[in-house]
This record gives C-alpha cells, sequence and structure tokens, in this order.
C-alpha cells in the first residue's frame, strides 16, 4: 500500500471514531436524560408557622411532579393529604411552570398563553385549581396586612416640611463624597438667557455648549410613559432625544460616564445654536427614576446605608435645582399584573393567573418578612420579585416632596390620561412654560395611537384571578391612602369606577 493510501485510511478511520464516540455520548446522555430526578429538599426556615415556607412547599412539589410526568398545563390541589403538613400544596404543576415536556406525554408546548378555560385536554387527567386553596393563602396575610396598615398609618403622619435646596455651598459633606465627579463637571450656574440648563464646555481643544434635560418624566414601569412621552414629544419646542438613559439611577458618577450622560443630549445644542433658539427644551423619561436607588445605596457607608440617608432626588435635586418632573402614576394592582406579562415576556417565561397568584403570595411573604425587621422606608428599597413595593407610590413620591418644591411637580394618572391625552397635553405644556398648541394639533396628536400597548398575546392570558385582585387591593390600600394624602386628591385610591 503506498503511503498517500495509508494516509487516506488513517483519516478516513480517525472520523469513523470521532462519529461513534460522539453517538455513544448522545445515547448515555438521553438515557440519563430520562431517569427520575430525587424530590428537592426544602428550603430552610422562613420564620412561618409551617417551618418550611408554605409557597416553597409549593414549588417543590410542582416541579417533582413536572419532573416525572411532564407539564400537564392543568394541575389539582389535594387538602385532604395530611402528610405533608401544609393544605397549601398544589399536588400538580401550575399552568404555564417551567418545564422540561416528556415524550410519553401529549404536552401542549404553546398552550401557556391561552386561559385555562380554552386549554386542550392532555393525557394526564388533571381538575383546576380548588378556588379554596387561594384563598387561604390569602387569608394567610391578614395579620401582617394589619400591622402593616398600622405602620403605614403612624408613616403617613410625619411631615415633609420646606423642601431642602441644595447649593454648592451647602452640600453635605457626605453627599459630595459619594459623587464628587458629579458636582465639578456639572456648573454651578447655568446660563441666564437658556430656557435649559445650558453652560459652556471649555477644555484644551474645544469650547461648545452643553445642555441637560429641561424636565423629567417620572413614573413606573407600565405606567405609560413611553406613549406620554411620545405624544409630548412631538411639540416644535421639544428636542427628541433617547427616552431612558436611565444615568441617574445606574451610574456611580464617574467622570467618562458624565460625559457621555451631556452628550446624549448635543440634539439639544445642536439645534438651539443653528435655529437661534434659546428656549428649545427636550426631557429625561427613565422610567425607573422615582423608585430605584440601588446604585446609590450601593455606594454608601455601611453606616448610611441601613438609614437610606440619600437617594437618587438629592443627586438629582443638586445638579438640577430649577428642574420640573411630571409624574405619571397607575393603580397599582393593575399596573403589578401588566409588569409580570411585559417581562415575562421579554424573558421567555410563560405566564398564567395562577402563577402570577403564586408570585404574588411569594413577594408578599418577603415583603413582610422585611418589615418585621427593618423600617417601612427601608423595605420599600428592598429587592422583592414581583416588585410589589414599587406599587407604593408615595414612599418614593415623599422623597421628592421633601426634595422639590411642589410648583415643579405635577402628577397624572394613567387612566385620566388615556381617556383624555389631549386635555392633559395642554396641562402638560402650560405647566413647562411652552405653547400649549391648538385644540385641533392636540386632538391630532392624541388620535395617532398608543405607544407601547399590551399586547394581544398577554390578553389572550385573561385577567388576574378575584383572589389575587383582592389581596393586592388590600395590601395597597394602605399606600394609596397616604398618597391621596400627600397629593390632596382622592382620586389616587384608585376606587371602584373612578
Amino acid at each position: 500500500m503506498t503511503p498517500y493510501c495509508k494516509r487516506r485510511l488513517m483519516i478516513l478511520l480517525t472520523f469513523t471514531g470521532m462519529i461513534m464516540y460522539f453517538s455513544f455520548t448522545l445515547m448515555s446522555f438521553s438515557r440519563e436524560s430520562n431517569v427520575a430526578q430525587p424530590f428537592p429538599r426544602p428550603s430552610k426556615n422562613t420564620g412561618h408557622d409551617d417551618g418550611a415556607s408554605r409557597i416553597d412547599s409549593l414549588h417543590h412539589e410542582r416541579e417533582h411532579h413536572v419532573f416525572q410526568y411532564g407539564n400537564t398545563t392543568k394541575f389539582s390541589a389535594n387538602t385532604s393529604d395530611s402528610s405533608r403538613g401544609s393544605p397549601f400544596i398544589l399536588k400538580q404543576p401550575v399552568a404555564g411552570w417551567r418545564q422540561r415536556p416528556q415524550k410519553h406525554l401529549k404536552t401542549e408546548a404553546k398552550d401557556h398563553h391561552v386561559p385555562l378555560s380554552k386549554r386542550k385536554s392532555v393525557a394526564v387527567t388533571t381538575a383546576r385549581i380548588s378556588q379554596d386553596i387561594l384563598t387561604n393563602l390569602s387569608l394567610s396575610f391578614q395579620a401582617s396586612q394589619l400591622r402593616f396598615e398600622m405602620d403605614m398609618a403612624k408613616y403617613g403622619q410625619q411631615e415633609i416640611g420646606q423642601p431642602v435646596r441644595y447649593t454648592r455651598e451647602n452640600i453635605p459633606a457626605d453627599l459630595r463624597a459619594l459623587a464628587p465627579s458629579l458636582f465639578s463637571q456639572f456648573p454651578r450656574k447655568f446660563l441666564p438667557d437658556y430656557k435649559s440648563p445650558c453652560w459652556k464646555f471649555h477644555n484644551e481643544t474645544t469650547s461648545r455648549l452643553s445642555c441637560l434635560p429641561y424636565f423629567f418624566i417620572g413614573g413606573f414601569p407600565k405606567c405609560a410613559t413611553t406613549d406620554l412621552w411620545g405624544k409630548l414629544m412631538t411639540h416644535p419646542a421639544l428636542v427628541r432625544t433617547l427616552k431612558e438613559p436611565h444615568w441617574w439611577t445606574r451610574t456611580n458618577f464617574e467622570e467618562k460616564k458624565i460625559e457621555t450622560y451631556v452628550r446624549r443630549y448635543n440634539n439639544l445644542s445642536k439645534e438651539m445654536t443653528s435655529k437661534h433658539q434659546k428656549d428649545l427644551i427636550t426631557c429625561d423619561a427613565s422610567a425607573l427614576t422615582f423608585q430605584d436607588n440601588k446604585a446609590v445605596i450601593a455606594r454608601m457607608p455601611p453606616k448610611l446605608r441601613e438609614e437610606i440617608k440619600y437617594v437618587t432626588a438629592d443627586f438629582i435635586r443638586a445638579a438640577l435645582p430649577d428642574l420640573k418632573i411630571v409624574g405619571i402614576i397607575r393603580d397599582p394592582t393593575s399596573r403589578l399584573y401588566s409588569a409580570y406579562l411585559y417581562f415575562a415576556e421579554h424573558k421567555k417565561s410563560p405566564t398564567s393567573p395562577e402563577d402570577f397568584h403564586v408570585k404574588v403570595v411569594k413577594a408578599m411573604e418577603e415583603f413582610y418578612n422585611c418589615t418585621d425587621n427593618h423600617d417601612l422606608r427601608f423595605c420599600a428599597y428592598h429587592d422583592v420579585v414581583p416588585h410589589i413595593n414599587i406599587g407604593c407610590y408615595s414612599f418614593y413620591i415623599r422623597e421628592y416632596l421633601a426634595r422639590f418644591p411642589r410648583n415643579q411637580l405635577y402628577f397624572l394618572r394613567t387612566e385620566d390620561w388615556s381617556k383624555d391625552p389631549a386635555h392633559y397635553m395642554k396641562e402638560i405644556f402650560s405647566f413647562l412654560d411652552i405653547d400649549p398648541m391648538s385644540e385641533e394639533y392636540r386632538h391630532k396628536v392624541a388620535q395617532a395611537g398608543k405607544l407601547n400597548r399590551r399586547k394581544a398575546r398577554d390578553r389572550r392570558v385573561g385577567p388576574m384571578l378575584p383572589q389575587t385582585k383582592k389581596l393586592l387591593d388590600d395590601f395597597y390600600r394602605p399606600c394609596n391612602k397616604d398618597l391621596a394624602k400627600l397629593l390632596n386628591d382622592d382620586k389616587y385610591l384608585w376606587q371602584i369606577g373612578t
């Protein structure tokens, strides 16, 4: 055999061996993946009566069933089984729970976005979850809810007083130490003949006009901040820039990042220069500005972190003392469900009203555990998923009322904006001291449609369960009372029919 033929034969044998090796590996993996997994161990004691968390038990039981039988898309509850020690365990997985379907079951892979009443039958016989189980989960928080209402009543008695006014001469040393570059890069005073906060930037090579936003659109996720921003930006006096830089809440105020934030508004300074108009303005519409203080808290030393001495509002007030803020707020119960559907879609996670209920109960359990060991203000910034604490708007709005004059803040409800955007456009334009525009113009903009609407895929999931709605309405009631008192408007109680 010639050397050439020997090399060809060696190459052929090598490839044949590789193919056989990978085939054997895949067959082994397939056999192992079908082996039943051990029952997961329960979580540690969280301080509740049953030792382990009832909700953790629910999740463990559900996962165990999925590993053995795959997704059944429907589920049942058995309250007579006392061997587990808890009447709250679901004996089969909640619809839409993340799963690995098994080949021997006829699973409906695309059914997790369809209401339970319209889902097809599957191989394993199941029944709808007992409504008593969900009701009992809600009743288990009654004592915690009463304590929370009492704490909120005491918290709401705190007087805000006159808003603080920072100047470069009276900025506290510990606040300055948290962001030294911020106070050195932004000027002490802005140019008086410009409507926006502008200044002349000079360095060794260039000299240019730099500007910052004239107003912020504050709010919370899924409160229609995108629709509000889109319609306001049609005004000829507003220059379109990036909607949500999230700079104030997600940066450590380093020098390079400050320069990046200023450059985001170069369009504003360029248009003012080219059009010779000094009354043009723009906005920062980051939806998390009100409640997101994680970056600020992370920079604090432990002593300041426990009491949360400073929040994002302190840095904004010190850097932009004349800033105007438009806040849009939605019924917290519906906002939470909308956010659940929206962010689950982005994470490609299955959704269902039952899964939402389980997550809400779990989040409330964590929140009440926090209030047992910390004050309410600390727990308002505690990271709970889903973020039920965000719906207590009064915690965050109180921070801004304590730092900005009331005439620099404008609030409206999402429900009112959706009904008559043209009316509120006029009010907001007047609040910003710009031309309110004609009624015909505002109605034309309002009729253009809504931005970032709830998708049809989410609407097919259906509404939240009545038990979930009652649970959340009861939870948010003391927060809404405090908010209505702060803003001196009973509309923010979100009573039925308003």
